[in-house]
């Protein structure tokens, strides 16, 4: 059709009210529906309560879950059946909400179905501050069914979430990969307290999965080289030889040499890549080893052999505080800040069981603090302010907060009765002084 034609079209009235309704009405009341419906969702309080702090045996039981769903996914040509408890999935829910940070869910779980409420929390508006949802899941044998949403008070029908889910599962894994995946669930039971899911994937939905699960980790973490990470271990074993037959040292005496090496080999490369190198290589050299399986092999050469003794190493006087710091930074660099502070958290949770230290509050501030050590010296400004305020003689001061008043080694029955879990207002009293600790060291701009 040639130009003119097109726009004497346009010209005629009704051809002229079927442009403005599909081409400009239609959208903006989409827009407007869709702001309508996020509105909708914003209240005054939560429709999902606040996590409770989960024991040792709930945090073992989750591992079996997720540990039986891996082993699973390596058996795709058979059909496999998991079931959980409403309990199971709360506590991986809470879980999820912790790694969240402003995120709580609650799950309900009956014969005739589950449904999973979940409350953000967001900066105080004239609606309310927590923007409130959720979602029902109905028994099936015929794959995954929803019988509908709820944001606030508007309902949205089961067929448009699954579409949404497809379209988002099209949109990671590949065209018509969504109806594949959505396909792999077989059935879905629910009992009172209980669900069942019986499900298929196929060998090539399960390569896709993966992949996309190694770029989503790739675009969370920064890229460590291995060979950077050896260099810096080397440092690190030279400076604990200098250190032999010392009662006590500071940590500072092996982050300084550590950092004034990362400062030096940035000038000829990337300050948060030689940051994030050094910090897996402190967490390597203070005991934990398990880092090799991310990055490769660390300790070789000279550096191998014999793990090296650091448990004269300390901060605030004390050697534990030495490995929470520096495991917690190298989570951050290898798996992001919210993992980080959530894997300090399962810890002293675990600690709280027999044969534990007790929930300590000391550990809490080593982990929030090496966390955000890990996220500010792989961050642009961040990695050269830190080189250039560590690098030498640093004090513990400046990248180590005071842990005097903290509540420590706190039984299960201690903590429940002090601060209920880890929601209640007393427990997030306890973290935002942390916080503001952290916050006021000069490593971070305090």
């Amino acid at each position: 059709m040639h130009p003119r034609p097109v726009k004497e079209a346009i010209r005629n009235p009704a051809v002229k009210k079927l442009f403005l309704f599909v081409f400009i009405v239609l959208p903006l009341v989409l827009v407007l529906a869709v702001a309508g419906i996020v509105l909708s969702g914003i209240e005054a309080r939560p429709l999902a309560g606040a996590t409770s702090i989960p024991d040792a045996a709930s945090l073992a039981r989750g591992k079996a879950l997720a540990e039986a769903y891996r082993v699973s996914l390596l058996k795709p040509d058979g059909l496999t059946t998991l079931s959980a408890s409403e309990a199971d999935i709360n506590r991986m829910l809470a879980l999820a909400g912790r790694s969240l940070k402003k995120a709580t869910f609650d799950a309900r779980v009956r014969a005739t179905g589950m449904t999973i409420a979940v409350s953000i929390r967001l900066p105080k508006t004239p609606l309310g501050e927590y923007f409130n949802g959720w979602l029902t899941f109905v028994p099936s044998r015929d794959g995954l069914q929803i019988e509908s949403a709820r944001v606030g008070k508007v309902s949205i029908p089961g067929w448009m979430i699954l579409s949404a889910i497809r379209m988002g599962l099209d949109g990671g894994l590949g065209a018509g990969r969504g109806d594949e995946a959505l396909e792999s669930v077989r059935e879905v039971r629910f009992s009172k307290g209980s669900v069942s899911v019986t499900y298929r994937p196929t060998p090539e939905l399960v390569a896709d999965l993966q992949t996309v699960a190694k770029d989503a980790y790739r675009q969370v973490v920064v890229d460590i080289d291995p060979e950077a990470a050896r260099a810096y271990y080397a440092r690190l074993v030279d400076t604990g030889r200098s250190h032999a037959g010392t009662d006590t040292v500071s940590f500072t005496s092996f982050i300084g040499p550590v950092v004034a090496l990362a400062r030096e080999r940035s000038a000829a490369g990337d300050a948060a890549a030689e940051n994030a190198a050094a910090i897996v290589a402190l967490a390597v050299y203070f005991g934990d080893a398990r880092f090799e399986k991310i990055v490769g092999s660390v300790r070789t050469g000279s550096a191998g052999g014999e793990p090296p003794k650091t448990g004269h190493v300390r901060l605030r006087g004390r050697h534990d505080l030495v490995q929470h710091f520096t495991i917690s930074a190298a989570l951050t660099v290898t798996a992001g800040l919210g993992v980080a502070d959530v894997i300090g958290e399962i810890k002293e949770v675990k600690d709280t069981g027999a044969g534990g230290s007790g929930f300590s509050f000391t550990d809490i501030a080593a982990d929030r603090a090496g966390a955000r050590f890990g996220e500010t010296a792989t961050s642009g400004r961040g990695a050269i302010w830190v080189q250039n305020l560590l690098a030498g003689n640093p004090l513990e001061n400046m990248f180590f907060p005071s842990i005097t008043g903290l509540p420590e080694f706190m039984s299960r029955e201690e903590f429940v009765r002090r601060y209920t879990d880890v929601g209640s207002p007393a427990y997030q009293d306890v973290i935002e002084d942390i916080d503001r600790r952290v916050a006021a060291l000069a490593v971070f701009g305090g």
